[in-house]
């Protein structure tokens, strides 16, 4: 085997198999790092120092999890295995092309295996959520001709069901995202416009001082008591990401993807940047300030922890620590924080467990009456809208206003008003 046919791609996380076929260059993904047993690792010389590349960020490379000549020629033999696989499905393909008349249903189910080696498992999940559903609510039926009634029906049947818009459009971003799919290999003469719902602005339900308080008392409780060492490192991990999280603002992946090589506590900040397994929202690296209460958390945690490399780390090692993290996905530290408010009868309609930690940050800090200029720029928005949508309650400041001048318009002869009329 030549070794430039396959190239392991750091940044998704896949081997690519490169191939010429009658002259035409195919570029197809074998698999994926978990499906091959490999998991990244700093790349280091021969003096054990990491490697850095032309940006001083340190270099990534993929190895089997178990070491050996047996493992790798595994490796090679999986993904020949995969390229025959491959081939047949582009002269498959080839043949479809032709019919156009493939059933939706069997159609849908090519879309869940060709995205299974190819999306996140949060994503994936939605796929086939939004296939599952879709097939429920219609027969099968040829691909040609699908059409917005189609849409309409699932739109309906979700809307009775009192999903919020944001559900629903999460379904449908996820059959567009099948409509292109089936639109790329010319299966379908063009892509229906599907319309996303659109709904009145609705302000962020956040907890207040004594529920945060409850909640991190509960986890500390937990992660004291919890026989299991495996659930005292949950509890640990998610009392750092909660601190994390409601002391910065910062955004669930943020924090989730976080090592602490990003993480100053000499500075007291921490630098969120672009990595192979996570990219930056705002498409540029963005610096968090800590307070010092995290600052000495976090201290504490690092001389207790020394070897850690994410901030939820697993805190495994040798071949059972994986890829690192505790969680596969964000969605797994979402679920966690979610039932520890059903336990605490916090949970509750709007209440985000996650989001509503980086809503409550936003409006403590206008409460203590920083500017909106600053608290954008600490979140991360690039308008100030976006920042103003957060506030739980926009007229805060306005009442504040109203009683400078109602104290100012007394003194030149206006009737005078108690205090507590003005604040009602």
């Amino acid at each position: 085997m030549q070794r430039e046919l396959f190239r392991k791609d750091i940044a998704r996380q896949t081997i690519v198999g490169i191939f010429y076929v009658n002259g035409k260059r195919i570029r197809k993904t074998m698999g994926t790092f978990a499906q091959l047993s490999l998991h990244v690792v700093d790349d280091v010389d021969d003096d054990g120092k990491v490697k850095k590349d032309k940006n001083g960020n340190p270099k990534r490379k993929a190895v089997p999890i178990r070491t050996g000549k047996r493992e790798e020629d595994r490796i090679k033999k999986w993904c020949w295995n995969r390229w025959e696989e491959v081939n047949a499905e582009l002269l498959k393909g080839e043949k479809v092309k032709k019919e156009k008349s493939q059933s939706i249903r069997k159609l849908f189910q090519e879309w869940i295996d060709y995205s299974a080696a190819t999306r996140a498992g949060g994503t994936l999940e939605y796929y086939v959520a939004t296939a599952n559903l879709f097939m429920k609510l219609h027969t099968d039926f040829p691909v040609a001709d699908f059409s917005l009634r189609h849409v309409d029906k699932i739109i309906t049947h979700l809307s009775e069901k009192g999903l919020s818009t944001a559900t629903v459009n999460i379904k449908l971003k996820c059959l567009k995202a099948f409509l292109r799919w089936a639109h790329e290999r010319d299966l379908i003469d063009k892509i229906p416009k599907i319309k996303l719902l659109t709904d009145d602005h609705k302000i962020p339900v956040t907890m207040d001082d004594g529920q945060v308080a409850a909640l991190l008392q509960r986890i500390s409780r937990l992660k004291h008591e919890a026989p299991n060492p495996f659930h005292r490192r949950c509890y640990l991990v998610h009392e750092r990401f909660i601190l994390v999280v409601g002391l910065t603002g910062c955004r669930r992946g943020e924090a989730f993807w976080l090592r602490w090589n990003q993480i100053d506590l000499d500075a007291g900040r921490i630098t969120v940047r672009k990595q192979s397994d996570f990219r930056v929202k705002e498409g540029k690296e963005k610096i968090l300030v800590m307070p010092p209460i995290l600052i000495a958390y976090l201290k504490e945690q690092r001389e207790q922890f020394p070897n850690e490399e994410f901030l939820l780390d697993n805190g495994k090692t040798g071949a059972a620590r994986g890829t690192g993290l505790i969680y596969a996905s964000p969605y797994g530290i979402t679920v966690a924080i979610r039932r520890h408010l059903q336990e605490l009868g916090i949970a509750r309609a709007g209440l985000k467990p996650i989001h509503g930690f980086r809503a409550k940050w936003i409006t403590d800090l206008y409460r203590h009456g920083f500017d909106l200029q600053t608290i954008s720029q600490g979140a991360g928005h690039s308008r100030l809208q976006t920042t103003a949508g957060y506030l739980s309650d926009p007229g805060m400041k306005l009442k504040d206003a109203a009683q400078a001048l109602s104290a100012n318009w007394h003194i030149i002869g206006t009737p005078q008003i108690e205090n507590s009329q003005l604040t009602d």
